[in-house]
């Protein structure tokens, strides 16, 4: 019999997230399904102060920020150690909430598919219903978005053991980190799904990076802007592993971010109704969506 455990749930928890850590802490306490070990990533903050947020002990693997460490290491080195023993991993964020059925629905996904996604219902920094879904659009192939647009956050997936193996670090410079790892699995062609009931609450409030509940500002968008084509540049050096149709729809979309940046980005009047338009559109964003959307002036 393998010594293995089967799955592992992870989240970071750092300063700015500790006022929600109860109400994560709470939701994963009513999972229905508990056969799963806690990881919990320490970014500058203590075990004790979430013992003392969760009123007791917490029965988890504590991985602590080492000095000179980023988040985005941190995280990695937390995926390394988990991947080394475990058949999976369900990724959440501590300022997010769990529905009851998200393990459950994450490891039966995980039967037939080596990332699983499911969607999120927003609500605001006070919990409150935003009244949005973030989701996957029903009948759109991964191969139609990946490129432009990411719906596999570090909030609302789970990843076999075989798609966390065939993974390699986010280089220096990373911020998308959650982008550049399913993108890997994308070019290296396993399965990858999306579930359509809502797993999480996703919290949308002014610490997010990747804004999905318009408006959108033309401060977004041009820090939005910059970060996607940062994510294209890094990449670059790991193309050569992809299917050719992956590499040539993220080239397409590198050039054509490009064309966005220039006629866009770069003429502020033109920028604002951009953002004016697409802001009121009746239309489900996925994070990064709203850089070089369709549009007509």
């Amino acid at each position: 019999m393998s010594s293995r455990l089967p799955l592992a749930l992870f989240t970071v928890v750092y300063p700015g997230s500790l006022r929600f850590f109860r109400a994560w802490h709470e939701s994963v306490a009513l999972q229905s399904d508990q056969a799963f070990d806690l990881w919990i990533a320490l970014d500058g903050v203590s075990p004790e102060e979430l013992e003392l947020l969760a009123n007791g002990s917490l029965r988890s693997q504590w991985i602590h920020i080492r000095a000179g460490e980023d988040p985005v290491q941190l995280r990695w080195r937390s995926i390394v150690g988990i991947r080394e023993q475990y058949d999976a991993v369900i990724f959440t964020d501590s300022d997010d909430i769990l529905e009851p059925g998200r393990v459950a629905a994450a490891r039966e996904g995980l039967r037939t598919a080596d990332v699983v996604g499911c969607a999120m219902r927003i609500i605001d920094e006070d919990g409150a219903d935003a009244g949005r879904i973030a989701t996957c659009p029903p009948g759109l192939g991964f191969d139609g978005f990946l490129s432009t647009s990411n719906i596999f956050g570090l909030s609302n997936t789970a990843y076999s053991r075989r798609a966390l193996s065939l993974l390699d670090a986010p280089p220096p410079g990373c911020v998308l980190m959650d982008w550049f790892l399913v993108t890997q699995v994308w070019g290296a062609g396993l399965p990858i799904a999306f579930g359509q009931s809502v797993g999480m609450r996703y919290r949308q409030y002014g610490r997010n990076i990747a804004r999905i509940v318009p408006p959108f500002t033309p401060e977004q968008i041009v820090t939005a802007s910059e970060l996607v084509g940062r994510h294209y540049v890094l990449l670059e050096n790991y193309q050569g592993r992809f299917r050719p149709e992956v590499r040539r729809r993220l080239q397409e979309a590198a050039t054509s971010l490009e064309h966005f940046q220039s006629r866009v980005v770069a003429d502020p009047p033109v920028l604002k109704e951009y953002c004016h338009t697409i802001s009121a559109l009746d239309h489900a964003w996925m994070w990064w969506e709203m850089v070089n959307y369709p549009w007509e002036r």
